[in-house]
């Protein structure tokens, strides 16, 4: 409330632009992940497996996208990778996928910007004024007590076919990839989304310098 179109125009820029990084780099998980034939009934071929690996991106980008603009709050302080991986579990578990959590942290260890204090510490309580954490714990914490919570509607809608898939997202993740990277190493590794961006109620006068590592 009471933010000018222009701020309001550059907050929504900046949440686009952290959706595309996190679905891209959840569609490069999915082409590491054994997918199976759960999602494409394709009986492991290596076709299906790319099928499989396509509708997932999908899902996942349909996921993020619902909670990027509808449960924003999930993100305040928080690494975009974090809410990534939380949902693309959440996709694996709805559509009955092989991945275990597990599974995914390894698939996501192989990623060139992986940091292990992505999924050893996240954000599970903050301060409500400053939104600065007070209790952290590790992904799976984080997947249970908190995502979950937010996303459960999102889930089950899903499950059940009743949202309306985006597509995988558009793009090279080697280009996306080294484009953030570049980011972490001019801006001393801020990983988290902007509170100031992000906290209700405000608008920020520029998008801050860095996204993601």
């Amino acid at each position: 409330p009471g933010a000018s179109p222009a701020r309001r125009a550059v907050a929504a820029a900046f949440l686009r632009r952290a959706l595309r990084l996190a679905a891209m780099r959840g569609a490069e998980l999915c082409s590491r992940l054994d997918l199976g034939g759960g999602a494409s009934g394709a009986g492991g071929s290596a076709e299906g497996g790319a099928e499989a690996a396509a509708l997932v991106a999908s899902q996942l980008h349909t996921l993020l996208h619902h909670a990027m603009f509808g449960a924003t709050h999930l993100f305040y302080a928080r690494h975009v990778d974090q809410v990534m991986l939380c949902a693309l579990y959440g996709v694996a578990k709805v559509q009955r996928l092989p991945p275990t959590f597990r599974d995914i942290i390894a698939a996501y260890r192989g990623l060139p910007h992986a940091r292990p204090d992505v999924f050893r510490c996240v954000s599970l309580e903050r301060d409500p004024a400053s939104l600065r954490p007070t209790r952290s714990g590790d992904i799976i914490e984080f997947y249970n007590s908190v995502f979950v919570a937010a996303a459960k509607g999102y889930l089950l809608d899903l499950g059940a076919g009743k949202l309306a898939l985006l597509g995988p997202p558009q793009g090279s993740f080697s280009s996306v990839s080294s484009s953030s990277g570049n980011n972490n190493n001019n801006n001393g590794g801020n990983s988290t989304l902007a509170t100031t961006l992000l906290r209700p109620g405000r608008a920020p006068a520029a998008p801050p310098a860095a996204l993601l590592p």
